[in-house]
């Protein structure tokens, strides 16, 4: 019999920080970009600023999965902090858009390998009775994360010089760090247990899907409707992304990484789990790159057009 203590729970909050820091940039990097004090940017070359991080991301994150069968997964979701501190030092410290863009680039490579292992780590980690909860954990640090990027960003946007963006993107560098440390000084290799409930993990990622595209096809017609302005429409829109949120990282993307660990073999499951978080990369360039424009031309198509994705994903969970 496995005894659930509080120690289980402190180390995954400790590799979940890997959540936050990704939600955390995915917040702060728009805002960021349109400050007063940043660098000039048009739509399309600020998309491939954000998307920087998710370019270099990728190839970090296909490589992740087969360094950490072989080094372990601890080290590995380590290396990628460390990089992510040296990313931060050098775009905290930019005086050019080149220096920036390389910065976020070492930034993106740090999370190609600590994003792509820490779910891996927790579902393997985890004993059967909180599984789920483990699992999940990582992705529910992200909304926090998202939301800190934006209210930080927020908060710092009146400050009459550089340093308005450069505290925001400051903060990424000592969450980073934190991460990093209590890494290396916490953290071993656990035991690894296995349960598989894919009834109940079906159920939940077809809500969240649902969740998410009832979500977006209100949002979408409030943008298409004649009182946009209206101050009861701009509030309900914002608690619309809210529960948005909620579904997607409780209901959908956490069960489902719950269950990809499951499902696997120690053997693959670092590997493949790699090849998803590099297709959930490539999604988030596609996003990242387009949307700017897109939203320009037409913000209501982009909310119809994700609902659909979210509400044809609702069939893939169910059959």
């Amino acid at each position: 019999m496995i005894v659930l203590t509080p120690k289980i729970y402190v180390a995954s909050l400790i590799v979940s920080l890997a959540g936050f820091l990704f939600g955390y940039d995915a917040g702060a990097i728009g805002p960021v970009t349109e400050m007063p004090y940043f660098f000039h940017l048009n739509p399309i070359p600020r998309g491939m600023v954000v998307a920087t991080i998710l370019f270099s991301a990728l190839p970090f994150s296909l490589a992740a999965g087969p360094l950490a069968n072989k080094d372990g997964r601890v080290p590995i979701v380590a290396i990628g902090g460390v990089l992510g501190i040296a990313g931060n030092l050098i775009f905290c410290s930019s005086f050019s858009l080149a220096q920036f863009i390389v910065g976020r680039a070492v930034v993106g490579a740090g999370q190609g390998f600590y994003f792509t292992i820490s779910g891996v780590w927790q579902v393997e980690s985890a004993p059967d009775a909180i599984r789920r909860q483990i699992g999940a954990m990582t992705l529910l640090l992200f909304p926090f994360g998202l939301a800190s990027g934006y209210f930080i960003s927020y908060g710092t946007v009146q400050i009459d010089s550089t340093a308005s963006w450069r505290q925001v993107t400051g903060v990424h560098g000592v969450v980073s760090l934190v991460m990093t440390l209590l890494l290396l000084v916490c953290l071993t290799a656990l035991a690894h247990w296995y349960l598989i409930d894919r009834i109940g993990r079906r159920i939940s990622i077809a809500i969240g899907a649902l969740g998410m595209a009832v979500c977006l096809f209100i949002i979408g017609a409030l943008a298409a409707s004649s009182v946009t302005n209206s101050f009861a429409v701009q509030w309900n829109s914002i608690c619309l992304i809210i529960l948005y949120t909620v579904f997607c990282q409780v209901f959908f993307v956490g069960q489902i990484l719950v269950v990809a660990g499951e499902i696997l073999p120690n053997e693959i499951r670092s590997t493949v789990s790699s090849f998803g978080r590099a297709a959930l990369t490539i999604g988030n360039i596609i996003l990242a790159v387009a949307t700017p424009r897109w939203f320009e031309i037409s913000d209501v198509s982009v909310m119809f057009t994700l609902g659909g994705f979210n509400l044809f994903s609702v069939t893939l969970a169910i059959f």
